[in-house]
């Protein structure tokens, strides 16, 4: 559990003991609305706080911002109107003991449903934005490697083609990673080899790798429009 997971649970156990004494100071008689009201209220109390430290526990797999303005608002707001209601029988002293527990129950049917929602939603997005940061990053990475092969200074002669693929790449749709990521990174690797080595054939293979690459970016950019499209 997170600083803040133990804090919440604190401010929770600490307004569950309040409600616990203030209900025995303040009242004298206790009928079963009254009853019914004060275990409502403990129920909403720790239904809040206690959902609040659970979302806290799994934030990492979830969406914070969703979660918070869906789940955590209704964790705070549902509960709120419990309470509420259950202050307003309990003063009453209302017998239509009905419509109360009807109240209770529909307010905890919303409650499960939106936090159903919150958590479907909020995953959702977490895995779209991981999947997305995956993808930058690995593009970056291959831009990055491109990138400090053209600017060395003994591959001037390779430096204008290795960087139109770096640029290539750079400004295609960089949202998702396809099978062709990986092999471009492959022949970067063989590359690198093949222009540090004193090979007689090295300026054709040179060549023929970024030939390769240049064909590997095309394919790379139909992968990506099928796997939008749903293709693959």
């Amino acid at each position: 559990m997170n600083k803040r997971g133990k804090t919440l649970s604190i401010i929770g156990a600490i307004s569950v003991v309040v409600t616990i004494l203030l209900f025995f100071l303040l009242t004298s008689e206790r009928s079963t609305m009254t009853w019914a009201g004060f275990c409502s209220i403990l129920l909403a109390e720790i239904a809040t706080f206690g959902g609040l430290v659970f979302l806290e526990s799994i934030s990492t797999k979830l969406s914070l911002i969703v979660m918070s303005a869906i789940g955590g608002g209704a964790l705070i707001a549902i509960p709120l109107i419990s309470i509420a209601v259950s202050l307003l029988f309990m003063v009453s002293q209302s017998h239509a003991y009905k419509v109360f527990a009807a109240i209770q129950i529909v307010s905890l049917a919303i409650l499960v449903i939106l936090l159903i929602i919150a958590y479907q939603v909020s995953t959702s997005v977490k895995y779209t934005s991981d999947k997305l940061l995956s993808a930058e990053k690995t593009i970056t990475r291959i831009t990055d490697k491109l990138k400090m092969l053209a600017d060395d200074r003994h591959n001037k002669v390779y430096s204008e083609k290795i960087k139109r693929i770096a640029e290539d790449i750079r400004y295609s749709d960089i949202s998702t990673t396809v099978a062709a990521d990986t092999e471009i990174e492959t022949k970067i690797e063989s590359l690198k080899l093949i222009l540090l080595s004193e090979n007689d054939q090295k300026e054709e293979k040179a060549n023929a790798l970024l030939d390769d690459m240049l064909l590997l970016v095309n394919r790379r950019k139909m992968e990506v429009k099928n796997t939008k499209q749903g293709g693959i």
